[in-house]
């Protein structure tokens, strides 16, 4: 038989142990539609960065 102290008795005890399969499948569904919507972002933040880095040292060669 094993004797828990004062302190520890007194403690509800939680039986969260973490995500179940719903939360996480609704965690990556919805991570999956902001990277989905971010993605042309990006890839035209991208594009207007080369030109503007190519511009520059078109510039500075001159």
């Amino acid at each position: 038989m094993f004797f828990y102290p004062a302190s520890m008795a007194k403690q509800p005890r939680c039986n969260c142990h973490g995500f179940n399969l719903i939360e996480l499948m609704v965690t990556l569904s919805v991570a999956t539609i902001l990277l989905t919507m971010g993605a042309p972002s990006l890839r035209t933040a991208i594009e207007n960065s080369r030109i503007a880095t190519q511009t520059n040292e078109l510039l500075a060669s001159i």
